[in-house]
């Protein structure tokens, strides 16, 4: 089965692809402008769209450009016959004997209706990139997860990422848009430095809850607070298997405080606290309950039920996650 790519790119345009994601473009001569959606430009309007010819360019730090397809294959990170699938939102061609795809989340782009603070001085985040099924696979295997989907689903909606961080082949996880927390873990399964499971890069907001990008595109949905890296992916599975509608956050080191700019962002919200089954958890649990409540936040709280584990632990051991999140 052939593809049509004239046809495919006459029945997507550009601008409405952009729209449709979200991103704000300004009219100028017969075309627009936009900020580039590829290296997260903060100042100027260097994506340029000639709408006579339906093809962009980015006259700034990325050089890049090309056509509709193009443009998905980058904001993607994907091949030409994929983007072209998201495109028209079906299959295209027939999958290679053996060879199966896991589902892609379709993105709904809504209006933030705050935006989060931009920082004086972003972390340094090593070069990211979203991976493809092995490395899901390898990150659940490492997480004991019973499938790939949480990981999967955590990656779609831009809070897991793939690098090399210290020399090292690492997982991140990150607000990919707004990144003012990233916490890398070795990919296998190693301490860094001899000393540390997780590491935080320079210049982090260590009280900035990650996932909170999410759940300002979801204004209605439930937030399903969590701490730690292993426990933030564990909720994405719940997630993905359907034990809950809400979005995940996470929290990253239980003495931490929320961020007040966070609390700001996240005041009237449902939030659910899940409880890690410890002094520390305890802890932590009174101390952001109390920050939420005073926030005007609807909070509701579960707690582990083994003593000593974390949601993860809970989830790996193959125990009933209603529980917990029924």
């Amino acid at each position: 089965m052939s593809i049509d790519w004239e046809e495919i790119k006459a029945r997507h345009r550009i601008e409405d692809v952009m729209q449709g994601r979200g991103y704000k473009m300004r009219r100028s001569g017969t075309g627009f402008l936009a900020k580039c959606p590829l290296h997260g430009e903060q100042k100027g309007e260097s994506f340029s769209i000639d709408t006579k010819k339906q093809l962009w360019k980015c006259f700034g730090k990325c050089q890049c450009g090309g056509d509709v397809i193009k443009l998905v294959m980058e904001l993607e990170e994907v091949g030409a016959v994929e983007a072209a699938e998201i495109l028209e939102g079906r299959k295209l061609m027939d999958d290679p004997p053996g060879m199966q795809r896991v589902p892609r989340t379709k993105r709904e782009p809504v209006e933030r209706p705050m935006e989060i603070p931009i920082m004086r001085e972003l972390p340094n985040i090593p070069k990211l990139y979203k991976g493809e099924v092995r490395h899901w696979q390898a990150l659940a295997d490492l997480r004991k997860l019973p499938h790939l989907g949480g990981v999967h689903l955590a990656v779609q909606n831009d809070v897991v990422r793939f690098c090399l961080a210290y020399e090292q082949p690492a997982w991140a996880v990150l607000d990919v848009e707004e990144p003012c927390n990233v916490q890398v873990r070795r990919m296998d399964g190693g301490l860094w430095f001899e000393r540390a499971k997780v590491m935080g890069i320079k210049h982090n907001w260590a009280r900035w809850p990650v996932g909170l990008t999410v759940a300002l595109k979801n204004p209605k949905a439930e937030i399903v607070l969590v701490e730690g890296t292993g426990d933030f992916i564990a909720a994405y599975h719940a997630a993905a298997d359907g034990w809950t509608a809400g979005i995940p956050v996470a929290m990253f080191g239980a003495s931490n405080p929320i961020h007040d700019g966070a609390l700001a962002l996240m005041g009237g919200r449902a939030v659910h606290i899940i409880e890690q089954h410890d002094e520390a958890g305890e802890l932590a649990t009174a101390r952001w309950r109390e920050q939420l409540e005073e926030a005007g936040c609807r909070v509701r709280c579960s707690k582990v039920p083994t003593p000593g584990e974390d949601l993860n632990d809970h989830l790996s051991a193959g125990r009933d996650l209603a529980v917990i999140f029924g």
